[in-house]
């Protein structure tokens, strides 16, 4: 035997006169269009979004209300971790040089991973360069070889190369896994571009810079962290200065990534105001 169907319970009237058809999360204001829905806003103020935190009876509360508590949680629970990931918690008193607290207060972070990192986060800061750690198993964080050196008293850094070239918009990409603070720029890039022994495959890997006359005819610059992926802006780096010189006043995510360019490609790299 069919079952007959169940008639569809009526919202009301719409301000207007018309029978409604949508109910405001907000307040449960009904209306008939989207013309009404902006006349409601305009004339009450009313977000229409509904308030995730609001208070719930227990008489009132259903599976429904359970699913989006759950939701909330859960997408609460996403933010603080990406959080976490671009900026981890620095807890504790504040470095004499001016910089954030060490050790981070990360679950994942081994003891002896602290310690690795604490000198190098600490000298860093006294120079006026703010460091971040990403999360152990993160790429940038386990390729990073930059150590505080305690015997010379200076930093030894990683430092990324991008080699931008034309319509290559990914660059090739090579490394120099110890650079000294105090030694230019210049010279770990001549180690790459000028003529020595075992560096042939590189030099022709980087065959239009080194006929262009090397490292004094390029331009090399370093994003601005935090900058949006769509707006992106850089310094223009002197070579002839220092890491010390250069990483001063600004935020390093692990290690340094300096971006090299030909005076014809400079254009992709819109500076700093």
């Amino acid at each position: 035997e069919a079952v007959a169907a169940r008639p569809q319970q009526r919202m009301g009237d719409c301000v207007c006169g018309a029978a409604a058809r949508y109910r405001c999360p907000a307040c449960s204001a009904v209306s008939c269009s989207a013309a009404c829905v902006a006349a409601h806003k305009a004339a009450t103020k009313c977000t229409g979004k509904r308030d995730r935190s609001a208070f719930v009876g227990l008489g009132d509360f259903s599976d429904v209300q359970l699913h989006r508590d759950v939701s909330f949680l859960e997408e609460a629970i996403g933010v603080s971790d990406r959080g976490k990931r671009w900026k981890p918690e620095l807890p504790g008193k504040k470095q004499k040089g001016g910089g954030a607290a060490w050790p981070p207060s990360s679950a994942t972070a081994s003891a002896a991973s602290r310690r690795a990192l604490g000198p190098l986060h600490r000298e860093a800061a006294q120079r006026g360069t703010e460091l971040l750690f990403l999360p152990d198993a993160m790429e940038r964080r386990v390729t990073n070889t930059s150590r505080f050196d305690r015997k010379s008293k200076t930093l030894q850094w990683r430092v990324e190369w991008v080699f931008c070239s034309g319509a290559d918009a990914a660059g090739e990409r090579l490394t120099t896994e110890r650079v000294s603070e105090e030694a230019p720029l210049s010279s770990a890039l001549d180690s790459l571009l000028a003529p020595a022994g075992g560096n042939a495959v590189t030099r022709q890997r980087l065959r239009r810079f080194v006929d262009a006359g090397g490292a004094g005819a390029c331009r090399l610059f370093l994003l601005k962290e935090p900058s949006p992926a769509n707006a992106k802006t850089y310094y223009a780096l002197d070579p002839a200065h220092a890491l010390k010189t250069i990483l001063a006043g600004k935020l390093i995510i692990e290690f340094p990534t300096v971006h090299v360019a030909l005076e014809a490609d400079a254009q992709r790299f819109p500076l700093v105001p």
